[in-house]
């Protein structure tokens, strides 16, 4: 066991999500390495509307996976 030596406090005006355009200002920074995205949280639906967004954005492939599907890359 470890002594812990920080402070913790609540912070509720900032959220641990970052939303569409944070999410494509990341990615688009590592643009010319990336070959795959693969989307994994958060609701079907949504998964579909951000990669069709990504598209838009100039990503080309976009990969939402079955639930246990495994991919070898």
């Amino acid at each position: 066991m470890k002594a812990v030596r920080a402070d913790i406090e609540i912070m509720d005006s900032f959220s641990a999500h970052a939303d569409r355009k944070e999410m494509v200002d990341f990615l688009s920074n590592q643009k010319k390495k990336l070959k795959k995205i693969f989307l994994v949280h958060g609701e079907y639906e949504t998964q579909k509307k951000f990669s069709k967004y990504l598209r838009k954005e100039g990503f080309k492939e976009i990969i939402i996976p079955d639930m246990g599907q495994e991919y070898i890359v």
